[in-house]
């Protein structure tokens, strides 16, 4: 006979690694329960991949797209005696440090910044200062990254690194690979700021309120924090009037009060408007300034419509026209939407394209996403000749009616000419104003729409009789047939849950061809599919939950197919889609007679049912035991949901000798591992490299797997 466990426990660990006295819980000196592991990658390349990682293709996209400032305006803020403060730069008085421009939807805030950051670009670069500018434009109408702060800190940190490559040394202890949080770029930027010493650091934030408010709210804070650890640290910060955010200390100024902006809308119209009477347009611009009320957007769209009523010879009307013009910004787009008596369906296309599209699409994508609902019989056409940019450029300025724009970006995306108009729509009632209509349901609806488009552009013959191809001449050939593969299942995900039946559409889903056009499209080989995919499969990866749960099919979620991860609840696992790992255990659940899914969520605490083992960067082993793989890979709860339900031998070892104990103990599952408990399995077994299930939990660092394990072998 052997040694008692607990005995056994004791000479195992005694003086060198984990043991407990009295119910108290120590580390020895050979075992670290630890969540950090050592960083071995150093030098030159990691620190440019980093930075490299650290960058986004749309980073100066709005930046780029803000039309340049008239001639001879917004020069008058520099003679403000508040940027006057604010520029003196003095660390006597830190309630200086933050300035804070403030004006109404359309005032022409984001052109004031941008003139303002070609100012004091030209000033540090005059001087030959030890200054550093850093800027970052919020745009909501752009990709994630353009609206969040996760977005900005990333350009920051970037630009100043870029401006100071001596604070490359603050990426020392950050992984290669990093997955980039707010959280870490926060302590690296801090760490940079801190760094420069005595060097000031001016830093332009614009469209704050294009941002989350909770995380607009934690920016301010913490840069109001920065700003008083770091006395060099000057802030400016533009936005709307709401939300209103308080800042302990600064400076405050609103935009439309200003006598210096009336002079430049003033100035503007003297140059704009192609009125050649003096004595008309005198008065045209005083009706106009006083209508405006500091609203630079209003006037901007008030003059291309007087000038397109001037050079068709109806100067008679200006006076009327403009007394018939809303003072309201939205109430003008609703005038330029409605004027002529109708609205077209490809204005409605347009709008619920720039609305509710997966991503901003580019001129072309939007073309033919137009054309694909708009007029079907003559999409095949369209391809067979060379549409021309200015073609697409005019197309969409008639379908939007001038209020939709190209993005002046390495990648041009079609937007809203300003933030506004979306806010029209979305905010202000603006759709049922337009199509009373359509105002029931108007999200789920539009997202059938668009997902109707991708359909039928998928289904055109030409795309359907589409050999193998390169991605670039899949593109130049099909520009749309990207997009339409890639967001037609997002598209009916978003319709379903906003209550819109999407069984037909499934039962019609033509999956050959969307396999084909996919990995056409998928630039990793691993991240193909087979021809015999599963549409479950499909759904399972995307973290599609809605369709999964419309999709009526009689296939196991945990059935193993011939795909990189195997079965359809790993695939949802790879990218951590709880929704779909949720849906995928009811619907199961269902089938079983006597098993109560709800007792069973019941005995997870909050947040425990979302703790993975593994990222995506794994494939599945059909000579594996499928439990360890789930354990290894996977969810808990999916781990110990398997284990509940399935005939499961839970002593065998696999080649490596390591047990589903193991394995749960390495990933830190400690619901998992009480049932394992519960089940007499062996806690001192070892694997072929000598490990243990005590060593599995201490060396990942998971203390309370560690300390179940310990009271297990003194109990």
């Amino acid at each position: 006979m052997g040694e008692p466990p607990a005995k056994r426990l004791r000479l195992d660990f005694e003086g060198q690694g984990i043991q407990t006295v009295d119910g108290s819980f120590y580390i020895g000196r050979d075992v670290n329960i630890n969540n950090s592991r050592p960083n071995t990658s150093r030098g030159d390349d990691k620190h440019e991949e980093l930075l490299k990682s650290l960058q986004f293709d749309q980073m100066d996209a709005r930046y780029s797209s803000i039309k340049k400032a008239h001639a001879h305006t917004c020069r008058w803020f520099l003679k403000t005696s508040l940027y006057a403060k604010w520029t003196q730069k003095d660390p006597l008085h830190k309630d200086h440090n933050f300035l804070w421009i403030k004006g109404k939807p359309g005032a022409g805030k984001s052109t004031l910044m941008k003139f303002l950051q070609r100012q004091l670009r030209n000033q540090i670069r005059q001087a030959e200062n030890q200054e550093i500018l850093v800027s970052f434009f919020f745009n909501a109408r752009g990709h994630d990254l353009e609206k969040t702060t996760t977005g900005l800190y990333r350009s920051l940190l970037l630009q100043l690194i870029e401006a100071r490559p001596d604070l490359q040394y603050i990426l020392e202890n950050v992984r290669a690979g990093h997955h980039w949080t707010i959280e870490s770029l926060k302590f690296l930027f801090e760490e940079a700021i801190q760094g420069l010493g005595d060097t000031s650091v001016v830093c332009l934030i614009d469209a704050l309120d294009e941002c989350e408010n909770a995380q607009i709210r934690d920016l301010v804070s913490f840069f109001s924090d920065l700003s008083i650890a770091k006395d060099r640290f000057y802030v400016c910060f533009a936005s709307r009037h709401y939300p209103h955010i308080t800042v302990k200390t600064g400076l405050h100024i609103v935009l439309e009060e200003q006598i210096g902006h009336s002079e430049d809308i003033a100035s503007y119209l003297n140059s704009a408007l192609s009125i050649k009477d003096s004595t008309l347009a005198k008065q045209i611009c005083c009706d106009l300034q006083e209508k405006a009320s500091g609203v630079f957007m209003w006037v901007v769209l008030v003059v291309g419509i007087l000038n397109k009523e001037y050079d068709a010879g109806r100067e008679h009307v200006l006076h009327e026209r403009i007394q018939q013009l809303p003072r309201d910004l939205h109430d003008l787009f609703y005038d330029i939407l409605t004027r002529n008596g109708h609205t077209t369906n490809g204005l409605l296309l347009c709008i619920q394209w720039l609305l509710f599209a997966q991503r901003p699409l580019t001129p072309k994508e939007l073309y033919f996403a137009i054309l694909s609902e708009q007029d079907p019989r003559n999409l095949a056409h369209c391809h067979s000749d060379v549409i021309s940019d200015d073609t697409i450029k005019r197309y969409i300025l008639d379908n939007s009616k001038g209020l939709a724009e190209s993005t002046k970006s390495k990648s041009p995306t079609i937007q809203f000419i300003h933030e506004s108009v979306r806010d029209f729509f979305l905010r202000e009632d603006g759709l049922s104003r337009v199509w009373p209509g359509l105002s029931a349901n108007f999200s789920g609806r539009s997202h059938d729409t668009l997902k109707q488009c991708c359909l039928e552009y998928i289904n055109m013959k030409a795309a359907v009789e589409l050999k193998d191809a390169s991605r670039r001449k899949t593109t130049e050939r099909f520009p749309f047939l990207r997009y339409a593969n890639q967001a037609i299942l997002y598209h009916a995900d978003q319709a379903r849950s906003h209550g819109i039946s999407q069984r037909d559409f499934l039962a019609v889903f033509p999956r050959s061809e969307w396999v084909k056009h996919h990995n056409i499209f998928q630039e990793h080989n691993v991240r193909r599919y087979t021809s015999e995919v599963s549409l479950l499969y499909i759904l399972a990866e995307a973290g599609l939950s809605a369709l999964i749960r419309a999709h009526v099919n009689c296939q196991s979620y945990f059935e193993v197919e011939n795909e990189r991860y195997g079965l359809p609840i790993l695939a949802a696992s790879a990218t951590k889609s709880n929704a779909a790992i949720q849906a995928m255990l009811e619907l199961h659940a269902e089938r079983l007679s006597g098993f109560s899914f709800e007792n069973f969520c019941s005995q997870f605490p909050p947040g425990l049912d979302v703790l993975y083992a593994s990222g995506r960067s794994f494939t599945f082993n059909k000579k594996r035991e499928l439990l360890h793989q789930l354990v290894e890979y996977g969810n808990e709860k999916t781990s110990l949901f398997f284990l509940k339900t399935e005939q499961c031998d839970v002593h065998l070892k696999d080649k490596k000798g390591k047990t589903v104990l193991m394995y749960a103990a390495g990933s830190g599952f400690s619901m998992l591992v009480k049932e394992l408990l519960q089940r007499d399995v062996d806690i001192l077994v070892a694997a072929n490299n000598g490990s243990t299930p005590l060593h599995e939990a201490s060396s990942n660092g998971h203390v309370e797997v560690a300390k179940l394990l310990i009271d297990r072998g003194f109990s």
